[in-house]
């Protein structure tokens, strides 16, 4: 079922040029699953087959976890991909933003996948960031792509013009 957001959201995108954050924003991160992950998160990677989406034949899965009720997040994307280990397990990475405070929402059902034998498996999806701090609440789109072969993960954004 699509989004009903997501013509709004891509529309604001498009119409007005991209703006930047306030200068106390941080961009967001890749950190690794196991170590540096909020504690009370990782018992929740685990149980990741229910709200996540497989690609490339399983070998790669993406899921939305949250620290706190759905609502009201914090969010944060899991990514299981190659490499493996010695062990045989994919790698886990988290996709966060300014440290451990999470995205304010992912439209997990906006998410995109597409593939390019250059670059890798590319990844788009909607979010929501807030900096309480700042009074800053902004949509934004970020695009990842993810080189099986080397494990790496690029992250781009762009921010809606709110």
């Amino acid at each position: 079922m699509p989004n009903p957001l997501r013509p709004l959201l891509l529309a604001l995108l498009l119409a007005a040029p991209a703006i930047s954050a306030p200068s106390g924003a941080k961009a967001q991160e890749i950190a690794d699953c196991r170590t540096d992950l909020p504690p009370d998160l990782n018992p929740r990677i685990d149980a990741l087959s229910e709200a996540s989406r497989p690609f490339a034949n399983g070998e790669v899965r993406l899921a939305p976890v949250s620290t706190g009720p759905i609502s009201s997040g914090p969010h944060y994307l899991v990514i299981l991909s190659p490499p493996r280990d010695a062990q045989g397990l994919r790698q886990c990475k988290t996709l966060k933003f300014e440290g451990d405070k999470g995205f304010a929402a992912l439209e997990f059902n906006a998410l995109t996948a597409d593939y390019d034998p250059a670059k890798g498996l590319i990844f788009t999806l909607p979010a929501l960031i807030y900096l309480p701090e700042e009074s800053f609440v902004n949509s934004m789109v970020m695009t990842l792509t993810l080189n099986q072969s080397t494990g790496a993960i690029d992250v781009q954004t762009e921010l809606g013009n709110e």
